[in-house]
């Protein structure tokens, strides 16, 4: 079997391309390629989750149906259905009542912690099953429009990360009728 030498850009077996200018694009390229499809795809389905009630491993989705009031689609299943530019109203309609919590940066700096540097306002909400993590909504507090949120389907047994952080919405106004 003889050896076949490919030439590139018409170099020469005595000088060899500089081939790292095209492979590290490419590689960064493939990598985004993949990761995008696979964030997206986490977003939606987190990995499998322990449920401290038993010894077998559950979904996200299987732990949040399992919910012991009734059989009305919990909190994650209604925060599902959140759009950007909702209004606050429309989110405590949809999500069926109101939010447990409150923080911005005022807040956080009132509780010791790290200020984000912006100008959002969120809302959280006690997750229906409380191995899971609760329910935000940000919202843009000029217009109090939805920004962004968490549908609150990460469930990892119990934890202090599970209950709503920030001010509770009984000692401010912030919460009521925007």
């Amino acid at each position: 079997m003889s050896k076949i030498k490919v030439l590139v850009g018409g170099s020469t077996p005595e000088k060899k391309p500089n081939n790292r200018k095209i492979v590290l694009p490419l590689a960064i390229a493939a990598a985004i390629a993949v990761a995008v499809p696979l964030w997206h795809i986490w977003q939606r389905e987190p990995p499998a989750a322990v449920s401290t009630q038993s010894t077998e491993i559950m979904t996200p989705a299987a732990a949040q149906e399992t919910s012991p009031t009734t059989a009305q689609p919990n909190l994650s299943t209604k925060a599902s259905q959140l759009n950007i530019g909702m209004t606050y109203g429309q989110v405590v309609a949809l999500l069926g009542r109101s939010p447990d919590t409150v923080v911005n940066d005022q807040i956080r700096a009132d509780l010791g912690e790290s200020v984000r540097g912006t100008e959002l306002i969120s809302f959280e909400w006690q997750n229906d099953n409380p191995d899971c993590q609760p329910v935000s909504v940000d919202f843009d507090p000029l217009a109090m429009t939805a920004t962004g949120w968490n549908e609150g389907r990460t469930c990892t047994g119990s934890s202090i990360f599970n209950e709503p952080f920030g001010k509770p919405c009984s000692e401010t106004t912030l919460c009521r009728g925007r």
